[in-house]
């Protein structure tokens, strides 16, 4: 879909928004997440080379859209009003042993991670995380954590509200505003794998998920 729009702006055309019409995209529906298995993932990779080889004046840049607007997200927020959402822990991050990362299994924490986009500009990743018989699932807010080989980088995450959550997660409560996203700027981190860990109510978990963050992709 996006060379298909390359291609009728190289031959001078352009799209045309239809805001009358109503359509439902169900993302990878029939093919499965391509962030969520490593051959699909290093497909993906692989054709985003192949479509800004063909077209490197479009690598990472919009024509048509608003240069105030972040390029992050796809809501139209301003630019700026991110940042508060995207700062890392630097006074955490100084205390912390990578040792402690080994070997943490805590089955107090129940989660999901449901989204991760990663591009030159930014890594997005999304889903859910419960602590079991907390009353504070809603209050508290989510840690991050990205543990490299030398190094663990820790954010704040977003939180938002998603409705049922009791049917989605098996456990009961108030836990409609444990999900969360955040937004983490690529060019702040080094290049290479970095392991997922969670923390909620000074709870700690693996997920076991990893994301590689791999220069110009």
């Amino acid at each position: 879909d996006v060379k298909f729009c390359f291609d009728l702006l190289d031959k001078g055309y352009y799209n045309v928004v239809r805001a009358d019409a109503v359509l439902y995209h169900h993302e990878s529906l029939s093919r499965g997440s391509d962030v969520l298995d490593k051959a699909k993932y290093e497909r993906l990779v692989n054709e985003h080379r192949r479509l800004y080889t063909a077209y490197p004046d479009l690598q990472g840049k919009d024509p048509f859209y608003n240069p105030n607007l972040t390029m992050r997200r796809g809501d139209c927020t301003v630019e700026g009003e991110l940042e508060k959402k995207d700062w890392l822990r630097k006074e955490e991050l100084e205390k912390i042993d990578l040792s402690m990362f080994s070997n943490i299994i805590n089955k107090s924490v129940k989660f999901s991670i449901d989204d991760m986009v990663v591009t030159n500009r930014h890594i997005i990743i999304g889903g859910w995380c419960i602590v079991k018989n907390s009353k504070h699932n809603n209050r508290d807010k989510t840690l991050l954590y990205l543990v490299g080989k030398e190094k663990v980088y820790c954010y704040d995450t977003e939180k938002l509200y998603r409705e049922n959550m009791n049917e989605l997660t098996g456990v009961e409560g108030k836990i409609n505003l444990s999900n969360f996203r955040v937004y983490i700027n690529s060019f702040a981190i080094p290049n290479g794998e970095y392991k997922i860990f969670l923390k909620k109510s000074g709870k700690m978990c693996d997920t076991g998920r990893v994301v590689e963050k791999m220069g110009e992709i």
